[in-house]
């Protein structure tokens, strides 16, 4: 997939092989932290919302400020300080158990996002760096690949990451995803710094203002769907399901393994279907089924659905990051995919606040509630898309 790249070959692998590093440690620190609220410091249901909420909060912000500086300052310098409060993060962790700095850590960690590690992992942040360099190095007319490469590469890190929740001590964990964490940032000095720069007199201006407000319109709904459930699913599978730590993580990182591989279809289905075509039948069909998850008996099938679901949902994420880099001017890229994702984790992190709280009462209402807001997100990608996909090159 890489070999036209050219000069940037070196580059896109040094962007990819960073990904790769940083997706490992999220693979278990996403399935591991949720666990250690619930099973080591006996966190109620409401209490690791407030923990996750706290993240979904610090995300938006965090993603403002990295997007808009990355494209003044420079992306790479401001992916190596994104990467490092992931390496402070863990330290947190392994420092202490008060409720306050796991708070702090997960804010600076991201942990528990919603969207899962195939799309970005821990420290969602990062993605308005990396998806701009990266888009700064592919040929238009293979963004998609590009992307689809890196987050096979990603997602499959990532699920090799969960199987290590098999370890029984937090601890080690802990300071495995230090080490790793830490190897993605020293990765990333060795990029090319981004020959595209924004003047900072000009840092609010957008030029593609109005391509950027639908992708927001979309990313908020996408970001309100996917809180309500997707941070609980470790925690999830301890409590109606009584599994052990290990089992969650092999089943966590299966599905991120099924998601991954999927995630090499995405330039063909894209160029056979085209863009508003694969999102609406993936992301219909993965609603579906992530609506029927809570009345599933037995964890076999509850695994299942959960494969299932997981990697239809993120089938269509390559060509939807290619889409937005294709509709916006190249020195707004990281402004834009920063806004999008704060459009996306604002209403997460609402969701996921009120998720505590519907899961103390009833396992299934913020599944049923999460339904129509995912199928309102299919509709908006039709209403605002279709006409605008045929004029990019995937």
């Amino acid at each position: 997939m890489i070999g036209r790249a050219g000069g940037s070959r070196r580059d896109v692998l040094l962007i990819v092989f960073s990904r790769v590093f940083r997706n490992f440690a999220a693979g278990f620190l996403n399935v591991a932290v949720g666990l250690y609220m619930y099973t080591e410091l006996h966190y109620s249901f409401p209490l690791i919302g407030s923990v996750f909420g706290a993240a979904s909060l610090a995300a938006p912000f965090l993603n403002l400020v990295f997007g808009l500086t990355s494209d003044v300052y420079g992306r790479k310098k401001m992916l190596v300080i994104g990467n490092s409060l992931l390496v402070f993060s863990t330290i947190m962790l392994l420092l202490s158990s008060s409720y306050y700095l796991i708070v702090l850590a997960s804010m600076l960690g991201s942990f528990g996002l919603a969207g899962g590690t195939v799309g970005g992992g821990v420290g969602g942040y990062v993605a308005p760096m990396q998806n701009a360099l990266l888009a700064e190095k592919a040929p238009p007319g293979e963004r998609t690949r590009y992307f689809s490469l890196a987050s096979v590469a990603g997602g499959v890190s990532s699920s090799v990451g969960a199987f290590l929740t098999n370890i029984p001590d937090y601890r080690t964990l802990f300071l495995i995803g230090l080490v790793i964490s830490a190897l993605a940032t020293v990765i990333v000095l060795f990029i090319s710094e981004s020959q595209s720069r924004k003047p900072a007199r000009e840092v609010f201006r957008f030029r593609s203002g109005r391509n950027i407000a639908k992708f927001s319109v979309t990313g908020a709904l996408n970001g309100l769907g996917q809180g309500l459930v997707t941070p609980y699913f470790s925690v999830l599978f301890k409590s109606n399901y009584h599994i052990s730590n290990g089992l969650i993580g092999d089943i966590m990182g299966a599905a991120t393994l099924v998601t991954a591989f999927s995630l090499y279809f995405t330039p063909y289905l894209t160029k056979k279907l085209g863009f508003v075509n694969l999102i609406s039948v993936t992301r219909g069909v993965s609603t579906l089924l992530l609506g029927l998850f809570p009345f599933i008996p037995g964890i076999v099938l509850a695994s299942a659905d959960y494969f299932c679901f997981t990697a239809l949902r993120m089938l269509s994420l390559p060509a939807q990051q290619s889409l937005m880099m294709g509709m916006v001017t190249e020195n707004e890229r990281g402004a834009a995919t920063s806004v999008n994702q704060a459009s996306r984790l604002i209403p997460s992190s609402a969701g996921t606040f009120i998720a505590g709280y519907l899961f103390a009462d009833s396992f299934e209402l913020p599944f049923l509630v999460s339904v129509p807001v995912n199928l309102f997100n299919i509709v908006f990608y039709n209403l605002f898309f279709r006409k605008d996909e045929r004029k990019v090159e995937f």
